[in-house]
């Protein structure tokens, strides 16, 4: 269900990224008849992009959960829809239509929605406060760990000590020697 939520959201992104692409470039709304010539080919676009995300490993539980990169992985998922979107237009040229600047400024928009769908959707699906969580290791890639999820906004955990159970020995430590 996560997975299809963020499929969703994204291919709803990428198709509101078509007008406002459009608005920005002609500096007025779009005509309906100029609009219709673009919503067919950036529709399949839009869906054939979900390919390149998934590649990109945008669906995974580890990106969705860590927002350190995802600009960066959004970004190289959008410049592969580009690229395909390009020659999808020079390739098969039953479109009426050839955009270029058009294609970079729904990069750009496209881009900025997906993004902001990413960061907004966790905070909205959690709540303003973090989830807690508890790291079971030590050394220093733990320590790390700890460090990043406590600075906020790019990790939405908050590290808290776990339980001590007198079953459960870690390393043959308890959990309490762990902290």
């Amino acid at each position: 269900l996560r997975r299809s939520v963020l499929v969703v959201g994204d291919i709803a992104c990428l198709l509101v990224a078509v007008p406002v692409a459009l608005m920005i470039r002609a500096g007025e709304v779009p005509s309906w008849y100029f609009l219709s010539l673009h919503v067919l080919p950036f529709s399949i676009i839009a869906t054939l992009s979900t390919h390149p995300f998934f590649t990109a490993g945008l669906y995974d539980r580890a990106v969705a959960l860590m927002r350190r990169g995802l600009l960066e992985t959004i970004i190289g998922a959008e410049l592969v829809n580009v690229v395909l979107a390009a020659l999808m237009f020079n390739l098969i040229p039953v479109f009426l239509i050839a955009p270029k600047t058009n294609l970079l400024i729904y990069l750009a928009v496209s881009v900025a929605l997906v993004s902001a769908w990413r960061i907004i959707l966790p905070t909205v699906a959690h709540g303003f406060a973090p989830q807690n969580a508890t790291i079971l290791a030590t050394g220093v890639d733990a320590d790390e760990l700890i460090a990043h999820c406590g600075r906020g906004k790019l990790c939405p955990l908050e590290v808290v000590p776990p339980v001590a159970h007198p079953d459960v020995v870690v390393d043959g430590a308890d959990f309490v020697d762990l902290y």
